[in-house]
């Protein structure tokens, strides 16, 4: 992609600064990544999908070049990406994310239904849902990594989780995605996070999403986010459900070709 073509900056929002990119003409798309990562996550579908939408990828608060939370500051990514899209006056967009970014995606069409075109959650986190004792010791053991040992420590640990277990099979997947972790500026790990999500939970609201939605899962992923992919696909008014073969969590870095194939369809079909 020509720089020519890439607009850039800072969106100031909710009292902080959001670094993000926008390339492309047409329906608007967001882009949100997940945890310990960054805008670059998407480097393999923002000039794909730009030559069909007007693609906007952005760094959430605390991530890539995005200003950080301060200590005890109360905030939300959906507020925050609501804030985005009023800056860039975009009144509607198709919303995609993965994993964090995807639970980011499902609270903002939830919160702001009528800002939503449609919904595409990639391995998505889903707050309120039953993750297993395996997942939550996993995390419990990152976050002590980052006050025990410190950040590279803790990165460690978050590349360690079973759902990562595909990308390590593909060297020139786990090398960009290790790229980004180990750039990542660790606030979420340091410190106490005060994001927050809708009250009540969305586990237990997804019958209110009206609009399309498409719910990407990774064949090899854990069973926690086949789990979620399962309860949104099904509880959804109007949902459907795609499995991207021999990938596992981060199936846009794993095959992206496969990816961008799906996703491109599910929009032209709306």
């Amino acid at each position: 992609m020509k720089m020519s073509e890439l607009e850039s900056g800072y969106a100031e929002v909710n009292g902080t600064k959001l670094y993000y990119e926008v390339a492309g003409d047409g329906d608007p798309l967001v882009l949100i990544h997940g945890m310990c990562l960054d805008t670059r996550m998407w480097d393999h579908q923002f000039p794909e999908f730009s030559k069909n939408f007007k693609v906007i990828r952005c760094d959430l608060r605390g991530f890539g070049r995005s200003s950080d939370p301060k200590e005890g500051e109360v905030y939300s990514d959906h507020d925050d990406l609501k804030g985005l899209l009023d800056h860039l006056n975009i009144s509607r967009a198709h919303v995609l994310g993965l994993s964090y970014g995807g639970g980011v995606v499902v609270n903002f069409t939830l919160e702001y239904p009528e800002y939503v075109l449609s919904l595409i959650p990639v391995d998505p986190t889903l707050a309120g849902y039953p993750y297993s004792g395996e997942f939550r010791k996993w995390w419990f053991s990152v976050m002590q990594a980052a006050k025990a040992s410190g950040l590279k420590e803790a990165l460690d640990r978050f590349l360690e989780g079973e759902h990562f277990k595909a990308i390590f099979r593909n060297k020139k997947a786990i090398d960009e995605m290790k790229l980004i972790v180990y750039s990542h500026k660790g606030w979420s790990l340091l410190n106490q996070a005060s994001q927050v999500n809708p009250d009540p939970v969305p586990a237990s609201r997804l019958g209110e999403i009206v609009c399309p939605v498409l719910v990407v899962v990774g064949e090899l992923d854990i069973p926690d986010f086949k789990g979620i992919a399962d309860k949104i696909a099904s509880e959804v008014q109007s949902g459907r459900k795609c499995f991207i073969k021999g990938v596992g969590h981060m199936s846009n870095i794993e095959d992206p070709k496969a990816f961008n194939e799906e996703v491109l369809s599910f929009l032209s079909s709306i």
